[in-house]
């Protein structure tokens, strides 16, 4: 039973000392589990017939509880296919109502659950395991490939910023992009041409014009005219402000320092920031890293990371000094000298993490699903 449901060593050590009526009832309580659960692949043609907000929170709970090899039986039908497909057709939605941005939520919590195992994780990347897993010779080989960052991706809305819930759609996506990014090179490489994608489907000046959007607060003024193509039809930080605060402005005599950000809002500035994090630091190559540096500040990154100092949380700004901490230690290496020489102090969170760049705290880059590894409990903390 334990290494069915993936337990780790040490949470297998632990259950199997307690006292033996305990474990049977465990037992017991996981056979009438299984027994309970619909097959795999009546799951996918519930997602195709009837996606409703109780059945996808339903599965959800299903793909965290039951046995890594039902929810792997789950990505062999299709099931990862299935979840894209949906994201992308709610994503298609000019206008979306509440009950949309909860269907969305429920969506994306499958996905995130499907990511804890390495297959799920390869399928949304569209990476080689999962292709050798499929095979190429059927009707949906071409989507498989493309796997389901790019609907990841299109979540990442600054339009979408009228309610908390739609930004906490958006905090979830962020994280799980990251995760992605994080995951391997190939993976890195997938999620910029997941906004590659979201640059063509809607006309944006740059592939990181929407993640930059998504890290300005909803107050602050649009980068600038210099930093935008001159062929750039509107500028994406426009439309956010527009939609999340009903105004075009706070009027010219506003103290920045008053516009202070709900929770929600603040959560998804810092998830921005930690993905662009994770985007920049994640190459080896320092010439990648300095070329995805001066592509943020061609969209006008700079611009934004002025205005955050004032109105943004403390997770926000650890991650400003991550990303800070870091182009310091690439300015050390170009120059020849030791990396960290230039750096300061890091500054400690409030709770006593590391930050960012530590990989200790709640708002370090998301930890890297090993090989071989069952399930990752990073994903699935609510």
């Amino acid at each position: 039973m334990l290494e069915q449901q993936g337990q780790k060593p040490a949470v297998r050590a632990n259950i199997m000392k307690l006292p033996d009526d305990k474990k049977w009832l465990m037992l017991q309580g996981y056979q009438k589990q299984v027994n309970d659960v619909e097959a795999p692949d009546e799951w996918v043609t519930k997602i195709h017939v009837e996606p409703t907000g109780a059945n996808l929170e339903k599965l959800s709970v299903i793909l965290r509880t039951q046995p890594v090899r039902w929810v792997e039986d789950f990505i062999v039908v299709d099931g990862v296919v299935a979840l894209c497909d949906l994201l992308e057709l709610f994503e298609m939605k000019p206008r979306k109502s509440q009950n949309d941005f909860t269907l969305i939520m429920n969506t994306l919590r499958c996905i995130r659950a499907l990511m804890n195992v390495e297959l799920g994780m390869d399928s949304l990347a569209g990476g080689d395991i999962a292709a050798e897993y499929f095979g190429s010779d059927d009707d949906k080989a071409e989507q498989r490939r493309r796997g389901g960052l790019r609907q990841l991706a299109l979540c990442v809305n600054p339009a979408d910023r009228g309610s908390d819930l739609a930004c906490e759609v958006q905090e979830v996506a962020l994280k799980l992009l990251a995760s992605a990014a994080n995951y391997d090179a190939e993976s890195h490489e997938r999620v910029l041409q997941a906004f590659d994608f979201v640059k063509a489907t809607r006309r944006l000046p740059y592939r990181l014009s929407a993640l930059i959007a998504s890290c300005s607060t909803p107050d602050a003024p649009a980068p600038s005219s210099s930093a935008r193509p001159s062929s750039a039809r509107t500028s994406v930080a426009d439309d956010s402000e527009r939609t999340s605060t009903g105004n075009d402005s706070l009027g010219e005599g506003s103290d920045r320092k008053s516009a202070l950000l709900s929770l929600s809002q603040s959560a998804l500035v810092a998830s921005a920031l930690g993905l662009l994090n994770v985007i920049v630091s994640s190459p080896n190559a320092l010439v990648e890293r300095d070329a995805l540096r001066e592509e943020l500040t061609s969209a006008g990154f700079d611009e934004v990371r002025a205005t955050l100092a004032d109105t943004s949380g403390d997770a926000a700004l650890i991650q400003l000094d991550a990303f800070e901490r870091d182009r310091l230690e690439d300015d050390d290496e170009k120059e020849g000298r030791p990396r960290g020489t230039s750096n300061p102090p890091a500054p400690s969170s409030p709770g006593g993490s590391k930050g960012a760049a530590g990989g200790a705290g709640p708002n370090a880059p998301p930890a890297k699903l090993r090989p071989g590894s069952s399930r990752s409990g990073d994903l699935t903390a609510e």
